[in-house]
């Protein structure tokens, strides 16, 4: 059985996949890279850590609003599809508003920065015609494009995008979502892992050592 993310405005239905068999397609995104995405069911088997559903506004120079919409990021944890063993999975849902001007060409998230990445989209909605990754900054930047004709038109919502990574943290992120005009979203992106218990009671028993050590000599 399947089940999988859909939105409508701000409302937000998400369930965990459960899948008997799966078949997985490595897509990794290397800084520097620019592909297609694979159509693949994932997250599967997780559970949700956070949710969050921002809506935002394209306003241009002269005052204007073009667009309207909302994303909604989830970050997910227990994803056995995840090829970074133990790493968290974020999915994106990106919703172009039916009031809206301007279709919407381009969405990039940020704060990727030494973190493996696995991109891919899974059901209904708009596939971008494209996924990137910067080079500088250590692949900071994220970005799906909708390029002519394919661009997320007024009252039309983006597939299901996916990121597997091998973070084991998350936290608040900026978004930037653009047309002719650029909105600012809140969104969720992951976070400088956190030493493993075992690591942490490592390096104090390493310090301990050290300290007495320095002690006997003086």
């Amino acid at each position: 059985m399947r089940n999988f993310v859909s939105a409508t405005g701000t409302c937000l239905l998400i369930s965990a996949f459960t899948l008997a068999e799966v078949t997985t397609f490595s897509a990794t995104l290397l800084p520097g890279l620019t592909q297609s995405l694979s159509s693949e069911a994932e997250p599967v088997g997780a559970s949700i850590l956070n949710s969050l559903a921002s809506p935002f506004s394209g306003v241009d120079i002269l005052g204007n609003i073009n667009f309207t919409g909302t994303l909604t990021s989830t970050v997910w944890t227990g994803d056995t599809s995840n090829p970074f063993v133990g790493g968290l999975t974020f999915t994106y849902l990106l919703a172009n508003n039916g009031s809206s001007a301007d279709p919407l060409v381009r969405m990039t998230l940020s704060r990727f920065d030494g973190f493996q990445t696995d991109v891919s989209y899974f059901g209904l909605g708009l596939v971008p015609t494209s996924v990137e990754r910067t080079l500088s900054n250590s692949g900071r930047q994220v970005a799906f494009n909708f390029e002519t004709p394919f661009r997320l038109q007024p009252g039309v919502s983006s597939a299901l995008l996916i990121i597997q990574t091998d973070a084991y943290a998350w936290q608040l992120g900026n978004a930037s979502v653009i047309d002719d005009a650029t909105a600012n979203a809140l969104t969720l992106v992951p976070a400088t892992n956190i030493p493993e218990p075992t690591s942490v009671a490592l390096l104090g028993i390493g310090g301990l050592m050290l300290a007495t050590r320095c002690k006997r000599k003086s």
